[in-house]
């Protein structure tokens, strides 16, 4: 079950601040709202010091789920003091205060409502001097005149200086002169009512006279044709007439289905073979060079190393074939880890400043786990077939990644390419 975080403590003249007047009096209204003061606490005991929104409810039962009536306060808390008009947002009708016991509810924030429900005292049922509830036993009622005279009505209603005013049924039967007052000053207009439902419809006017004719609108289109009807039976043929003009053409009826389609027709002759393209080798380079000792870094990503080539590709039609070979090898301690593979990289010249690089691919599956012993270098080479590739400027050569920081031992290495029309 969800409980509160709040706590109710120190209900200051809760449900207070209602005044009656005294009897023989003549008593001002009496007040339509209640004063609420008290003070709110936290779970940790504290006094809260915030706005928040507060419900406060009135119950029939301790128990009752719906309340007969609830307003809503949003309350500036000083060190968990407050004090609140209720009935000043919601009015208290006349059914609330009847007599009966009424329970209050609080609710404060988006928080369940606070426990126990309070009982509200016997000093709210004050709204009632506002008007008597069920019968008076006074022994005398004095009555002033507007003339001033006081007319004194005994038990019986029969008035001490004069005749009878008020009868056994409680209604006045005395001299209606001097008991309306003067006229009090108009109130202010109250709000516009609420439009009211539409009345029924009235009889219908005499007919006016009938106005010009109005120009002849433009002729609308025409009409679907109508379905034929059955043909009746043929009369005597009647003299003939003289022939009139022609009618204009009908529109054109819809289109009939698409028929089945028709036996395939005879294999026309071949025609001649168009020219044979150029074949063979377009472009055939090798470059070769000692490079300087380099040490390969130990897991840095796939990289060229040794002598590269630039390729112009002119359609994907075009193959490379390629074979390179580098020396490598370690220092004083052996070096292991190697992963050798043919690359390209596509390059995008740029009008000004460097060209713009692709990423680094691989061809085939390459040479992997290469090692020699310390103080050692050897050879390593391998070839591949490049196809596919777009049309466009390629570097081509050998690259390579390694996990071993011992490979400082790199030497001399060469590239050779060819470039072929066809796979």
């Amino acid at each position: 079950m969800r409980t509160s975080r709040f706590v109710r403590c120190m209900m200051a003249s809760a449900l207070a601040a209602v005044a009656v007047a005294g009897a023989g009096t003549a008593a001002a209204a009496v007040p339509a709202t209640i004063t609420h003061q008290g003070r709110l606490f936290d779970e940790r005991n504290a006094p809260i010091s915030e706005t928040l929104d507060v419900v406060f409810a009135l119950y029939d039962e301790r128990g009752a789920s719906t309340p007969i009536w609830s307003e809503v306060h949003s309350i500036t808390f000083d060190d968990g003091f407050f004090s609140v008009r209720l009935g000043s947002i919601t009015p208290f009708q006349g059914a609330i205060f009847n007599g009966a016991e009424r329970y209050l509810g609080i609710t404060v924030g988006d928080d369940v409502e606070l426990k126990p429900r309070a009982t509200v005292a016997s000093v709210p049922y004050a709204l009632l001097a506002g008007n008597v509830n069920g019968d008076i036993t006074p022994t005398s009622i004095s009555v002033n005149t507007e003339s001033g005279t006081t007319v004194l009505i005994d038990g019986s209603g029969v008035a001490v200086n004069g005749g009878q005013v008020i009868d056994e049924n409680g209604q006045w039967v005395g001299s209606p002169t001097g008991l309306q007052g003067p006229q009090g000053v108009d109130g202010p207009a109250g709000p516009a009512g609420a439009t009211g439902p539409a009345g029924p419809t009235g009889p219908a006017g005499a007919a006016g006279a009938q106005g010009p004719v109005g120009p002849m609108g433009p002729e609308g289109p025409m009409g679907p044709i109508g379905l034929m009807g059955l043909q009746g039976p043929i009369g005597p043929m009647g003299p003939e007439g003289p022939m009139g003009p022609a009618g204009p053409q009908g529109l054109d009826g819809p289109i009939g289905p698409e028929g089945p389609v028709g036996p395939q027709g005879p294999r026309g002759f071949t025609g001649p073979a168009g020219p044979i393209g150029p074949q063979g080798v377009v472009l055939s380079l090798m470059v070769s060079g000692v490079g300087p000792h380099v040490t390969l870094p130990a897991g840095r990503a796939v990289d060229f190393f040794g002598p590269t080539a630039l390729v112009e590709v002119s359609s994907m039609s075009q193959s490379i074939y390629a074979t390179a070979h580098r020396y490598l090898g370690a220092g004083t301690s052996p070096a292991d880890s190697l992963s050798l593979f043919m690359c390209y990289q596509q390059v995008h010249p740029q009008p000004s400043g460097p060209p713009e690089l692709d990423d680094i691919l691989m061809v085939g599956l390459g040479l992997k786990g290469g090692r020699v012993p310390a103080s050692t270098r050897v050879s390593f080479g391998l070839s591949a077939v490049i196809t596919g590739l777009n049309a466009g400027t390629y570097n081509i050569g050998m690259c390579g990644m390694t996990f071993s920081p011992n490979w400082t031992s790199n030497d001399y290495g060469y590239l050779s390419l060819l470039l072929v029309n066809g796979g």
